[in-house]
């Protein structure tokens, strides 16, 4: 046996003629390749012919003998794996890490603070409070602050330096208030690692890399009967 051609089809280019269809070989591939005729492609010579890859993994070398004959013969795409075995290192810092430090914080701060059942809560403890005023709730605006052992009036509010709590008379309703008040402790100093300044490394592969391997042809007597779909174009005259 030898290769068949199918579906061939012809197709006028300019002064050319150009064949396709496609090709199938048998089950016992001879040394050197399979050859066809101009002939067998309808053409009286042949200038150029090309076939596309195989899915499988074949490669095809073509020649062309007197513009007449033309010889496919196929290869393996080599063997082995492709893949390469070993490990990627991790990225290495060089530099200098940012080392943990302090940014010193304004010892008066002014504070949102919801109030729930008459009640608001300063964090952190104060050391003094100039301002305190309802923005939500019945009664809003600036509220007088009294002595926390005396119960608030409407209007009023007082200030407990011990544990933070603000509280409110229930009539005034309030669910929301503004203070402007200083730290207990003085400025505070919120520390931070921050980012560092230097370069990671690139990885680095360390294994076994796989070399490409030679296409080998196809033995002898080997069965190729799978490859029966194989596209070709021809062109010559």
């Amino acid at each position: 046996m030898a290769l068949t051609i199918n579906n061939l089809r012809r197709q006028s280019v300019g002064s050319k003629m150009k064949t396709f269809g496609s090709l199938a070989f048998d089950s016992s591939y001879p040394t050197g390749g399979e050859s066809i005729t101009a002939a067998q492609l309808a053409l009286s010579q042949v200038v150029e012919f090309e076939v596309k890859h195989s899915d499988d993994g074949q490669i095809f070398d073509v020649s062309i003998v007197d513009d007449d004959i033309v010889t496919i013969r196929v290869f393996d795409a080599g063997s082995g794996s492709h893949t390469p075995t070993g490990t990627v290192s991790a990225p290495i810092f060089t530099g200098v890490p940012l080392p943990a430090h302090g940014h010193d914080l304004p010892p008066t701060v002014d504070v949102s603070i919801p109030v729930v059942a008459n009640v608001g809560v300063l964090t952190p403890l104060p050391g003094t409070v100039s301002y305190v005023t309802a923005d939500a709730g019945g009664a809003i605006g600036p509220k007088v602050m009294g002595s926390p052992a005396v119960p608030p009036g409407p209007g009023e509010c007082t200030v407990d330096f011990t544990n933070g709590n603000i509280r409110f008379n229930a009539a005034d309703a309030v669910t929301n208030c503004l203070v402007t008040f200083t730290r207990a402790s003085g400025p505070v100093s919120a520390v931070s690692g921050g980012l560092p300044q230097g370069t990671n490394s690139a990885p680095t592969f360390t294994g076994n890399p796989v070399s490409g391997g030679p296409a080998n042809e196809v033995g002898n007597g080997t069965d190729l009967t799978f490859l029966n779909n194989v596209e070709f174009e021809a062109v010559g005259s």
